[in-house]
């Protein structure tokens, strides 16, 4: 009995280890296992790295906040630096570009490298085309294009003014005169299929008037002053000047403009006439003999035209 009470009051797990008392080899298998997205984080690549969105913690949490690993924090230090290097290349890099200009913009300067670039690029028409047209809405010419005005030379190279009256012996282009405002029509030449006509702006004034001869290959009336103006064919001029001896002949502006026309049309070498092909010379070329006054003028005027164009104008006699 005696023995039976001592068994019951011995502890029967004293001779099991306890677990605080037990000494671990190793780390916890938990540990282990929040280990494994750091080696996730460590075998993404550069630009996934650099595209993702970053996580931002709770602006209250306080032991919920995640902590960045040491490699986390490498990697944003390195992402912050190369933006900051960007940004000084860049801010560098924009004065040169202004200063500089591209190739398009050193040619034709800023605006018109905009609509360069634009036209070149395929975009719809849009502010840079339209400043390319100018204020009044009208394409400018380009580098190579040939639409410029041509520099007039010879003696109609101006243009007179609306109701100017100008001095005997000039002639000038009157572009703004209707064909109702020249006058009285006064003679055609030649006398079949006329090309040209001369009218007098007054007939009934013996003094001077102002003359109009149309025909010109520009459409614009020429306008002259005189008493009297009448056309004379290249016939009649060869036989007044060939009929004298060389050294007689004048050498005026209009004979030597005629002598190079002649050359041309006819074929004939200078001081000849100009022969078979006279006819020729009829049709295309005529000579307008412009006096100062009705009877006994003292100043006349020869001028040469051919195919439309003013080629010499001298004094006459």
């Amino acid at each position: 009995m005696a023995i039976v009470a001592l068994v019951g009051c011995s502890d029967p797990l004293s001779d099991v280890p306890r677990l605080s008392d037990t000494q671990l080899d190793g780390p916890e298998p938990v540990a282990e296992v929040a280990a494994a997205p750091d080696e996730t984080e460590e075998d993404v690549g550069f630009f996934q790295r650099l595209l993702r969105p970053r996580d931002v913690g709770a602006v209250d949490g306080d032991d919920d906040e995640p902590v960045a690993s040491d490699d986390e924090t490498d990697t944003v230090a390195s992402e912050d630096a190369a933006s900051a290097d960007v940004a000084s290349d860049d801010a560098e890099t924009a004065p040169r570009a202004q200063k500089q200009g591209g190739f398009w913009d050193r040619l034709f300067g800023p605006e018109r490298a905009e609509t360069v670039t634009s036209e070149r690029g395929g975009d719809a028409a849009g502010p840079a085309a339209s400043e390319y047209r100018g204020r009044g809405g009208q394409a400018r010419p380009g580098l190579f294009s040939n639409n410029k005005a041509a520099r007039r030379t010879g003696a109609d190279a101006r243009e007179v003014a609306p109701g100017e009256v100008l001095p005997f012996g000039d002639v000038a282009r009157a572009c703004h005169v209707g064909r109702g405002d020249l006058g009285h029509e006064v003679g055609q030449y030649p006398e079949k299929r006329p090309k040209y006509r001369l009218y007098d702006s007054n007939p009934g004034h013996p003094g001077l008037n102002s003359f109009y001869i149309t025909g010109f290959a520009d459409g614009c009336p020429r306008q002259i002053t005189a008493a009297l103006a009448v056309f004379g064919a290249p016939s009649m001029y060869e036989a007044l000047r060939y009929g004298l001896p060389e050294s007689a002949r004048t050498g005026r502006e209009t004979d030597r403009a005629y002598e190079r026309v002649k050359s041309r049309v006819c074929g004939v070498s200078r001081n000849k006439p100009c022969g078979n092909r006279i006819g020729r010379m009829d049709r295309g070329t005529v000579f307008v003999s412009v006096y100062n006054r009705f009877e006994g003028a003292d100043g006349w005027m020869n001028i040469l035209i051919h195919d439309g164009v003013i080629q010499a104008m001298a004094p006459g006699g």
